[in-house]
């Protein structure tokens, strides 16, 4: 991951609570803030892949690589990615 990644996944994050905020006041409609959220899907897809759940997950910022598995697929990976193998 590079500096690049980080700083993308930390504009998402602001992003999201910014829309969060907007939602909140009411300064946007819904559907403005459905559009918004699609993007910030989009973008966050490119980024982590298309597990990523980003912005409807709990995620701080949309970093996926400490996620649990969904399937056990890519675990070789995600094992040798981190370092462990």
């Amino acid at each position: 991951m590079g500096y690049g990644d980080e700083m993308e996944r930390r504009t998402l994050a602001q992003l999201r609570e910014m829309l969060d905020r907007e939602a909140l006041l009411g300064r946007a409609s819904p559907d403005e803030l459905s559009g918004r959220r699609y993007e910030l899907a989009i973008r966050s897809n490119d980024l982590n892949g298309d597990e990523c759940r980003f912005p409807s997950c709990s995620c701080p910022y949309p970093d996926c690589s400490e996620a649990p598995l969904r399937s056990g697929g890519l675990a070789w990976f995600r094992s040798w990615k981190g370092g462990s193998v």
